[in-house]
């Protein structure tokens, strides 16, 4: 009778570590260590990819998403282009996307909704800004739920935000009309809520994908697998107790679901010594969407890997073979 007592609370022990180590994954990328707005500052500045950005016009406002949250964005006016001074606000004292509706006279009827990567904020996305600005691009930059300058809120890793994302495009298109030319980039997470958001149909041109998951699950399983690959069964626990506190289960973050029917044109980018995201994520979305691509004859897709980039770092390793890289693609599609 002692014995089997000894086992039993032996297996409520190691259940209870095994749910604390799932808690604290689960909680790890709800409540991620927030970047500030200089360190995403000082990092683009020490990489020579801030350029003038200080001195261009901006306009920052909150767009209300799916749920009623609201998203710190930033509006960069293409070349030519311009914002107007004082925006009307609410009561609450809570920017509208109906105030400002027209508030932009820009020259450009091209557009781009640029997202950044997982703990960091609108800020890390200048050093796109500032290559489709080249292109003749209206930009527009977002803090992702609970970043930035956001509201405290849960991380889902691209399973709220990807909504989140298309109630950014409901925005712009609200604002500057059905008639603009939209397109998607985003990065590292960014990029996986924007592939992900291929489930809802965006009404967009293009999208860039650069350093973005496949696959959360997967991605997760390796990254505890390196450290302890008798653990792996730990991202399992983790996504019920995500699914419980958090509102969602790991394995609904699947970008690699929607690539495999989709007809947007999809550039996807990739350093191939990343080592937080390898670079089979890319090659993997790229041979589905590609397979889709020849057994229909519709859509196109392009993969381009970067030999000495990091993670996050393909824009670092060649700016102008990135900016060369996309005005290449998007010619390719007709969009410039």
């Amino acid at each position: 009778m002692k014995l089997l007592t000894i086992i039993l609370l032996a297996i409520l022990i190691i259940i209870i570590i095994i749910f604390a180590i799932a808690a604290y994954l689960a909680r790890f990328m709800a409540r991620p260590k927030l970047q500030t707005r200089e360190s995403e500052t000082n990092y683009a500045k020490e990489n020579g990819l801030w350029d003038d950005y200080d001195k261009l016009q901006t306009q920052t406002y909150d767009i209300t998403s799916f749920d009623g949250y609201l998203l710190k964005a930033e509006f960069i006016p293409a070349p030519g282009g311009s914002t107007v001074a004082g925006r009307q606000t609410t009561d609450a004292g809570k920017q509208t996307t109906g105030a400002i509706k027209d508030a932009t006279a820009g020259k450009s009827d091209k557009y781009v909704i640029i997202s950044h990567g997982y703990s960091g904020n609108r800020f890390g996305s200048v050093k796109y800004v500032n290559l489709y600005r080249k292109l003749g691009f209206n930009c527009l930059i977002f803090d992702n739920r609970g970043h930035g300058e956001n509201m405290k809120a849960p991380c889902t890793m691209g399973y709220k935000e990807s909504r989140d994302l298309m109630s950014v495009i409901d925005h712009v298109y609200e604002r500057f009309g059905d008639d603009i030319t939209l397109g998607l980039h985003g990065e590292s997470m960014g990029s996986g809520m924007t592939v992900n958001a291929l489930q809802y149909s965006p009404k967009v041109k293009f999208i860039v994908s650069d350093c973005g998951y496949n696959d959360l699950k997967a991605l997760l399983m390796d990254l505890v697998g390196r450290k302890a690959p008798f653990a792996k069964f730990i991202v399992y626990p983790a996504s019920l107790i995500s699914k419980i506190f958090y509102g969602y289960y790991i394995s609904e973050v699947s970008p690699k679901r929607y690539v495999a029917y989709n007809e947007i044109p999809i550039l996807y980018v990739h350093g191939r010594e990343d080592r937080f995201i390898p670079v089979h994520h890319a090659q993997e979305m790229f041979e589905l969407n590609n397979a889709h691509v020849r057994n229909t004859g519709r859509g196109t897709c392009k993969l381009s890997i970067y030999e000495n980039a990091h993670h996050a770092g393909s824009i670092v390793t060649d700016r102008e073979g990135y900016l060369n890289m996309l005005r290449d693609f998007l010619e390719g599609i007709g969009i410039i």
